[in-house]
């Protein structure tokens, strides 16, 4: 069995933890059970980890993949890349996995102005498992049937975007063991992959940057990322265009200026200091504003890093791309801890 997706896949007492032993109550055990979800990120970075986590797996019966969450940001603000890197991840499993059954998951966030937007999201969430065979288990919508006066849909959550635990995690996890128990039970169990996309001439491919000299490790993560000595570049070519930036971020990381085809962005590195009791983080970011969907065939693009801060020369307040949990390093003449760098192609 395979988790992919964000922070509630990973928290104590969370659905990972309590997935699995519903299912164990059901009679249904697993030989491996593997997690590569990674709290504050969305499936852009769930597609990049796969590619780099995923060659390790041997076969799984089950994936359960949950973004009904993060993946408000980048749906927000860039939904053609969104809407491409969620296809690819979904395929990416059924290709990698093809024995494997998906449950697409969809979580929702606590605070009501955001729902309609959310709707959208889970909406075309659900539309893209439907066409590549996964089974689409909508909690967000069970919990909202669920709630009235008497219990309020937010009582469900300690903040925003995190159910109660272990209370709401267990109620969330055995809705997804009955259903994963009715599948595995049903003398047809599996979906028709199909290549109905959008954008089934696209896909994204990943470089590391640098010659990743530097170590980070915890219970969770083993990242090597390339460090990046303040006012030091490195300049790369990729093909196609590139797309999202990923890094190993510390409390005083700095900033990385990023310049191709005449574009120039600052993303901080950082991260905001009373978010996290680690001493460092995995983050991911969508390269913002460069793709319309609108490439028709592969070019080359030479690629510039640059560690800076604001007291650099090529220091610019408008290049800023703003990243939710980072922040301006608290120290100057920081370096930065880069991990991989993504471009879109046509096939």
């Amino acid at each position: 069995m395979l988790f992919i997706g964000g922070s509630n896949l990973v928290i104590n007492n969370g659905i990972k933890v309590q997935l699995v032993r519903a299912l164990s109550d059901l009679g249904i055990l697993f030989d491996n059970v593997e997690n590569i979800a990674v709290g504050g990120t969305g499936s852009l970075f769930g597609l990049e980890n796969l590619q780099i986590e995923g060659t390790k797996f041997k076969d799984f019966r089950v994936i359960i993949v949950e973004y009904g969450i993060n993946d408000w940001g980048n749906f927000s603000s860039e939904p053609l890349i969104w809407q491409l890197g969620y296809q690819l991840l979904l395929k990416e499993i059924r290709v990698r996995w093809p024995e494997a059954i998906v449950f697409n998951i969809i979580f929702g966030r606590r605070d009501e102005p955001l729902w309609a937007r959310q709707k959208k999201l889970h909406t075309e969430m659900i539309n893209i498992g439907n066409v590549l065979g996964a089974i689409n288990i909508d909690i967000d919508s069970h919990l909202k049937g669920f709630a009235d006066t008497s219990y309020p849909f937010q009582m469900n959550y300690r903040d925003d975007a995190h159910f109660v635990s272990p209370r709401v995690t267990h109620h969330v996890s055995l809705i997804v063991a009955i259903e994963i128990f009715r599948v595995l039970s049903s003398s047809n169990p599996r979906e028709k992959l199909t290549d109905n996309l959008i954008h089934s001439d696209r896909k994204i491919v990943y470089k590391k940057i640098g010659e990743n000299d530097t170590e980070f490790k915890n219970s969770q993560f083993h990242r090597l990322a390339t460090r990046l000595k303040y006012g030091q570049s490195i300049e790369f070519t990729l093909p196609g265009l590139p797309n999202t930036l990923s890094f190993c971020s510390t409390k005083n990381s700095g900033s990385v200026l990023i310049e191709y085809n005449g574009v120039k962005k600052i993303i901080h590195t950082s991260y905001v200091e009373d978010t996290t009791k680690f001493e460092f983080l995995v983050k991911h970011c969508i390269l913002e504003k460069t793709y319309d969907g609108k490439i028709d065939k592969n070019h080359d693009t030479v690629v510039k890093l640059t560690a800076i801060d604001s007291s650099h020369h090529d220091w610019n307040q408008n290049y800023i791309q703003k990243i939710w949990g980072v922040c301006p390093s608290i120290s100057s003449y920081s370096d930065c801890f880069l991990l991989n760098i993504s471009s879109i192609v046509v096939k």
